[in-house]
């Protein structure tokens, strides 16, 4: 399972869904520290574009099943940027 974090466009999730991925939105108001023990407790990977988790899972030594930092480029429309996620 992923945790799709607010800031990865619909149509990613979409397409990972459509894929058969099983893709949840990390629960509203869920703060970013809280994250990484949700997924963990999902066995869920982490999707984000942040590298904010990343450091914070270094520095602090968070628990996780994983985080996948996808880079979003407006250059790129974002139909071939979830082709290339799947295609991974």
């Amino acid at each position: 399972m992923l945790y799709a974090d607010e800031h990865i466009p619909l149509k990613i999730v979409q397409r990972l869904r459509s894929e058969g991925y099983r893709v949840e939105d990390v629960p509203r108001g869920l703060a970013d520290r809280e994250i990484p023990a949700n997924a963990l407790a999902e066995h869920a990977l982490i999707l984000t574009d942040e590298s904010d988790f990343s450091r914070m899972i270094l520095d602090e030594g968070k628990l996780t099943a994983g985080v996948v930092i996808i880079s979003i480029s407006f250059r790129v429309p974002v139909e071939d940027e979830a082709r290339i996620i799947v295609e991974m």
